[in-house]
């Protein structure tokens, strides 16, 4: 083991950035294997993205909700969707996985930044270490290979925080404060981030702060003016209304759109395992108690403990965090390292991170492929009502148009509905383990026979009742 981690240190003191390159392209790759492999989607916060893309390039039928900016899908992806119809491509479920592109391309840079800025924080052998193990955690992997969009905050935040470490002029931070405000489009959670900016630029420069922080506090302002206010004003018709409706559903309703609400305010400290690999926690101390208390409050605690203190918690909110963690790890392996008799065990820890790392890359399975698959069949038929249980797990009107009447029946499907509405259903769709015998007696009672069934793709399998 040791001769292999000796012959990788001569080579990357010759051509680190070619490594890392390398390494960026071939996860890259994965993650767009993983794609076209598991189309599906996972929460339905995914399919906004490519809803509202499509609306915007080709006329599809959704109504936005109303909490969200609609800066990244209008911008980012809809330009793509619109271009590859024009040239031709008309397959829905072709466009869907292009509009992916954006952020399978978006988190092969973000490898690549993960290393510059581990190079100008720490050196070469730590970034390469941070960039490496990023490339093999199991969030830019999953949520990499998906619609979700903080994959663009923390292009953002990375790119602003290595602004901020290469000089200390005012534009140098102002446009770092430009990139915090557009990563809060993403979600606007990410504006904690913005803080941890101020925090890392009173360390950079103390003697040039009065020029700095304003510029940094300003770019930040502006930025927020324009990506959210005005393009809310466009969008929405009211300035910053997407924010005023996210402030009120999450702070006055205590709402979400998810099946478990409330998580403890421990839920991310008891889930340190699937954002940190355990091996890297000797690392990453050491690495605190030498130099990297401040960065790692600004980046990770402060982060942390604020969404702590917010009512619905899910891993995928701390994707910015996880590059940081990986950075001051990857930098206590280092010093670690330095320490002849510790080479051993420090090495293993490190190989160890990598499996540890990739532990839940099997959520791409859980994605909603067998109900895309039953939509594009239902498609296909060409039917005039459509009945879904879960109906975002299907992709909404993605695949199955603007003409068809859709109705979500519930989860667990209401059998009551479905016979209120089976007379004018020409199909419908539900899991396959809610199809029991009281929902195929309501199904046969108005016609609809037991077609097919989907599994084994990805997601819980899907049954579809047609009207021949």
């Amino acid at each position: 083991m040791l001769r292999i981690i000796n012959r990788i240190s001569a080579i990357r003191s010759e051509h680190p950035l070619r490594i890392v390159a390398a390494v960026a392209m071939a996860s890259s790759l994965v993650r767009a294997w993983l794609a076209h492999r598991y189309y599906g989607f996972q929460t339905g916060d995914d399919l906004e993205i490519a809803e509202e893309a499509f609306r915007r390039a080709m006329g599809l039928v959704h109504s936005p909700w109303n909490v969200r900016s609609l800066l990244i899908p209008d911008v980012l992806v809809a330009p793509l969707v619109y271009l590859s119809h024009a040239i031709g491509i008309v397959d829905s479920l072709t466009l869907a996985e292009i509009a992916r592109y954006p952020f399978i391309v978006l988190s092969g840079v973000n490898i690549l930044l993960v290393f510059v800025l581990g190079r100008r924080w720490y050196g070469d052998s730590a970034a390469i270490i941070a960039s490496g193990l990023y490339a093999m955690n199991w969030m830019p992997l999953v949520y990499g290979s998906s619609l979700y969009p903080r994959t663009v905050a923390v292009t953002c935040i990375l790119t602003a925080a290595t602004i901020l470490t290469d000089g200390n002029s005012a534009k140098r931070a102002f446009l770092a404060g430009l990139l915090a405000a557009l990563a809060v489009t993403a979600r606007y959670s990410e504006a904690i981030y913005f803080i941890s900016l101020l925090l890392l630029q009173r360390r950079q420069d103390r003697s040039a702060q009065h020029r700095t922080l304003p510029a940094l506090a300003g770019g930040f302002l502006i930025g927020i003016a324009v990506t959210v206010g005005l393009y809310d004003r466009v969008t929405w018709g009211r300035w910053f209304g997407s924010l005023i409706e996210f402030a009120e559903l999450t702070f006055v309703r205590g709402d979400a759109s998810s099946a478990v609400a409330v998580q403890p305010a421990w839920w991310y400290l008891s889930n340190l395992p699937h954002w940190l690999p355990l091996s890297l926690l000797p690392g990453f101390i050491i690495a605190v108690r030498s130099t990297e208390l401040r960065r790692a409050v600004a980046f990770i605690a402060l982060p942390v403990l604020t969404l702590s203190a917010i009512f619905h918690k899910e891993l995928r909110y701390l994707q910015v965090v996880v590059p940081f963690v990986l950075l001051i790890a990857a930098h206590g392996f280092v010093i670690w390292w330095r320490q002849a008799n510790q080479r051993r065990l420090a090495a293993l820890l490190l190989v160890l991170a990598v499996p540890l790392g990739l532990t839940r890359v099997g959520e791409v399975a859980r994605r909603s492929t067998s109900a895309v698959d039953a939509a594009l069949w239902i498609a296909s038929r060409q039917p005039s009502t459509v009945a879904l249980s879960q109906a975002w797990a299907y992709g909404g009107r993605l695949f199955l148009g603007n003409a068809v009447a859709i109705t979500d029946v519930g989860l667990p499907p209401d059998p009551g509905l479905i016979r209120r509405m089976g007379p004018t259903l020409s199909a419908l769709a539900v899991y396959s383990d809610d199809a029991d015998d009281l929902l195929k007696a309501a199904c046969a009672g108005n016609g609809l026979s037991e077609a097919t069934t989907f599994r084994h793709r990805g997601g819980r399998g899907v049954t579809v009742f047609f009207r021949p």
